[in-house]
């Protein structure tokens, strides 16, 4: 690989992982509060994790998942290693996807940034149900996806990186 193309691999890394460390110091401030609609906080990290894996080859995306879950753990001490293999699962689920899907348009993305967001609530409120015995489904599941959804399509509006294939 000549040394130009790998600038322009690193310059659009680097955009992801500079948005990946102001997202994790707005998650675990004070100012998420701000962001907060009807209880629900956004999952800002798993949003960029779809972008960034919808646009980017299996093992960019696995280091990617790496460095967010790891953040996103070290967020939340009660969970420890929760994130982190969670994460990883998405990235093998999205792959998986990807890999089955000629179109690049708009409506698989959200159809599979939609999917992603779910199974990350339901997983979690699974693992949570194990540990408590108590489910804890909130009534505005569709206000919290809709609000996800709605900071996916704006990002990825602006983070999608044009490929001349056919493909994510």
């Amino acid at each position: 690989m000549s040394l130009e193309k790998r600038n322009i691999s690193f310059n659009k890394n680097l955009k992801f992982y500079i948005l990946t460390i102001i997202f994790i110091i707005l998650q675990s401030s004070i100012l998420i509060k701000y962001l907060v609609f009807l209880n629900l906080t956004p999952n800002l990290l798993l949003i960029l994790l779809i972008i960034y894996s919808l646009n980017f080859n299996f093992l960019e995306n696995l280091k990617f998942a790496i460095f967010v879950g790891i953040f996103k753990d070290l967020l939340n001490p009660q969970y420890i290693l929760l994130d982190l293999p969670l994460y990883l699962f998405y990235i093998l689920v999205i792959s998986f996807i990807k890999e089955r899907t000629v179109s690049s348009n708009q409506f698989i993305r959200l159809t599979l940034a939609i999917l992603i967001i779910l199974l990350d609530y339901g997983l979690k409120n699974l693992i949570f149900y194990i540990e408590s015995g108590y489910i804890d489904i909130n009534k505005n599941i569709i206000l919290y996806v809709i609000l996800n959804i709605s900071i996916f399509f704006i990002l990825d509006k602006i983070l999608s990186v044009k490929n001349k294939s056919n493909g994510f």
